[in-house]
């Protein structure tokens, strides 16, 4: 089946200046200052758009049942929307989804901003939502996505838009816009979208130009000073336990008994854009502080753009059981991704006999700088009885005001045979059990790490609203454990 449309005339590939992608960046509705930035690409688009554009061809892929039928949209750019209609539900959003090819290649590194119009016609009443996945990706390998997300959608016409940063080259005829919604039986309007080519450089010449001009408008915030003035009151572990190790970096060089500098290629892990060094640039002692610093080397935005730091004890000491704390002041900004963590003793990642995730992960936390600068996750990572990659929903604890960065902040995890708890300036937010046979991972030797990547699979892209340098600020990391451990 194919549905009518004329993707010439009423979805367009548009590549614009630094200023009007100034205006996308403000706003995800069609109000205010994005509206108008629309309003200058429509006069710009050559001829007409006409109230029945439906003439060329779409892609329709799946086994869940998709209706599909060209309606009015008199509330929308264009007059007309393409009606999708899902008869069933699916395990994968793929079972139920339309696509159309994008006319135009795509370079390593470059910025592509989609927007599109949508509004949901019936939910679904099980989920008692309606909801799309939408990609822009490789039409022969789905998996090559420069943007992917699930959007959530309501009964009003809506402006949705998102970005995303091509990992690789896709050359002409490789890409395709794909609207994926076959995990729901819904309906959907879809109306008119819009692809946009960005251009970094320029964008940041333009945004560095404005905040010269007024700097409380300015949209990048180095407004964070580092270190923070709260490092008092001490912390205390309770009667019943003993510290057993501890590094408050009172030296003047990063303390090589105990910890390693990991050097790693960009790209290694989680397609993240930094490289970890074993410079003293990134990672370095500072007044009783240990500091990590990410810097950025160029002046676009991009894998390998970046070096930072990730330091560990692996093979220098380990635990089982315990509180392991540290007191620390966080990066922030969009793909920045900070962490405190352990991995099991034996990952093979170390010399090990263990791959990951057998060897087991706990992730203290982390925190997602695009999505929310006040809040961190934590999770553990395992293999199930299956021997296949387990971990739970992430779960949450967020700031009551400001973001991770203002301050210091004490994070913990209190670890004995029966359970993992999480805590915050000792506020407990997460207890699970670790006593299912399943959860063996959690029964040996840890050792712990600390790191700031930049972009990755979970974490965003940094973009011109990223400052850089980016600190993390330790001021201390212990170990407890009771004494009869």
């Amino acid at each position: 089946m194919k549905a009518k449309s004329s993707w010439s005339k009423f979805f367009c590939r548009v590549i614009i200046t630094a200023g009007m992608l100034a205006y996308f960046l403000t706003a995800n509705a069609d109000e205010g200052p994005y509206s108008e930035a629309l309003k200058d690409i429509e006069s710009a688009l050559p001829g007409k758009l006409l109230n029945n554009p439906f003439e060329s061809d779409w892609n329709i892929r799946g086994d869940a049942g998709l209706k599909q039928k060209v309606v009015e949209a008199a509330d929308i750019p264009g007059g007309a929307a393409l009606q999708l209609r899902s008869k069933k539900r699916s395990q994968n959003a793929w079972d139920a989804e339309v696509s159309v090819p994008l006319d135009f290649a795509v370079e390593k590194n470059e910025t592509i901003h989609l927007a599109f119009w949508a509004r949901e016609v019936k939910k679904d009443k099980a989920a008692k939502k309606s909801a799309a996945l939408v990609r822009i990706s490789q039409n022969i390998d789905p998996y090559a996505a420069i943007i992917s997300k699930e959007f959530e959608f309501s009964e009003q016409w809506n402006l949705y838009q998102i970005q995303g940063q091509a990992t690789q080259n896709f050359s002409l005829g490789m890409l395709e816009f794909v609207f994926q919604m076959g995990k729901l039986k819904q309906t959907i309007e879809l109306g008119q979208f819009y692809v946009l080519k960005v251009d970094q450089q320029a964008l940041q010449q333009d945004v560095v130009k404005k905040c010269k001009q007024n700097p409380e408008d300015c949209p990048i915030n180095n407004t964070v000073a580092y270190p923070a003035n709260n490092t008092s009151p001490d912390y205390y572990a309770g009667a019943e336990y003993s510290l057993v190790w501890a590094d408050e970096f009172n030296e003047t060089r990063l303390n090589e008994a105990f910890w390693n500098r990991q050097v790693v290629a960009a790209g290694k892990f989680n397609e993240e854009w930094q490289r970890y060094t074993s410079s003293n640039e990134n990672a370095y002692i500072d007044n009783g502080f240990l500091v990590l610093k990410a810097n950025h080397e160029s002046t676009r935005h991009g894998h390998d753009q970046y070096t930072s730091a990730r330091v560990n004890t692996a093979n220098k000491v380990d635990w089982k059981y315990g509180k392991i704390v540290a007191r620390m002041q966080l990066p922030y900004g969009k793909g920045i991704w900070p962490a405190f963590w352990m991995l099991g003793g034996n990952i093979d990642e170390h010399g090990g006999n263990t791959p990951w995730p057998q060897s087991g992960e706990i992730d203290i936390f982390e925190l997602y700088g695009s999505n929310n600068d006040a809040v961190v996750e934590g999770n553990i990572h395992y293999a199930n009885s299956d021997g296949k990659h387990q971990f739970l929903e992430p779960f949450k604890y967020e700031l009551e005001s400001g973001k991770f960065a203002d301050n210091f902040h004490i994070f913990e995890l209190q670890w004995d045979a029966s359970s993992l708890t999480w805590l915050v300036d000792g506020k407990a937010f997460k207890k699970i059990d670790i006593t299912d046979k399943e959860m063996k991972e959690f029964h040996q030797q840890f050792f712990i790490l600390f790191n700031i990547a930049v972009g990755g699979t979970w974490a965003g892209r940094p973009d011109h609203t990223t400052p850089f340098p980016q600190y993390m600020y330790i001021d201390w990391v212990r170990v407890y454990q009771k004494q009869s451990t």
